[in-house]
């Protein structure tokens, strides 16, 4: 395994790419002065009244300026966005972006609805670790154990446990938005890696979707079971007269 990060970085997959890519370029034009926070910011007076549609994507590109703690967010994604979609979403294309636009969407709404009382104005944090949720309780990963920033290992199914409360202790997230990544996280593996499988009977649009694609049975090659209806068992009955 090649452990240059040089090359590594050059060998990331198309969307990991991409959202990387983005980020790096938003926060240097913040960093140099080339745009403001103000401009970029999710604000949801400003995508209602103004149709300012591009917030509800740029919003997305900034975990704050350039310090360990944005290397430390990056290598994050890095570390579980590029596995993902290579592993999980491998000639899925389709089904990544349908997954992503889901999770988009959904962080968008909660954050409109959320407005009046508390200000999310850059919800990149919850991307993360929603995604992290979900791809940690895929079943290739179960039994296997995880790092925290190399201080102590956690099985890896409670490994966004371990990442909300580093989360809340470096103050990137209040208690509040834990609870909601969390809830998330949670109700978006329940509809791409439990609802979809056949015993359950979810609709086949969420196992198009689902990063556990391998592991859940397609309910239209599961052979059906002959009808074998068994002979009625007549009784002998009485003569009448008899």
């Amino acid at each position: 395994m090649d452990t240059n990060p040089l090359r590594q970085l050059g060998g990331l997959p198309t969307f990991t790419g991409l959202y990387l890519l983005a980020i790096t370029g938003v926060t240097a034009a913040v960093h140099f002065n080339k745009i403001s926070l103000a401009d970029i910011s999710f604000s949801f007076p400003l995508i209602w009244d103004n149709f300012e549609i591009y917030r509800l994507f740029t919003s997305f590109c900034f975990l704050g300026d350039f310090d360990l703690n944005w290397l430390f967010l990056i290598f994050s994604y890095y570390g579980y966005l590029a596995p993902l979609e290579n592993k999980h979403f491998e000639g899925r294309k389709k089904a990544l972006f349908a997954f992503f636009g889901v999770i988009w969407l959904l962080i968008n709404v909660i954050c409109g609805l959320l407005w009046p009382y508390q200000r999310v104005n850059f919800p990149g944090s919850w991307l993360r670790l929603i995604v992290i949720y979900v791809s940690s309780r895929h079943p290739s990963n179960r039994g296997n154990r995880v790092s925290i920033m190399g201080l102590f290992t956690i099985p890896m199914s409670y490994l966004p446990l371990g990442l909300f409360a580093v989360s809340l202790i470096m103050g990137q997230l209040s208690i509040l938005e834990a609870l909601i990544c969390f809830f998330f996280g949670h109700t978006l593996y329940y509809l791409f890696s439990v609802l979809p499988n056949p015993k359950v009977g979810g609709p086949e649009l969420l196992r198009f979707m689902s990063p556990d694609l391998k592991a859940i049975p397609n309910r239209r090659s599961e052979p059906s079971r002959p009808h074998n209806p068994q002979p009625s068992q007549w009784g002998s009955g009485n003569r009448l007269g008899g």
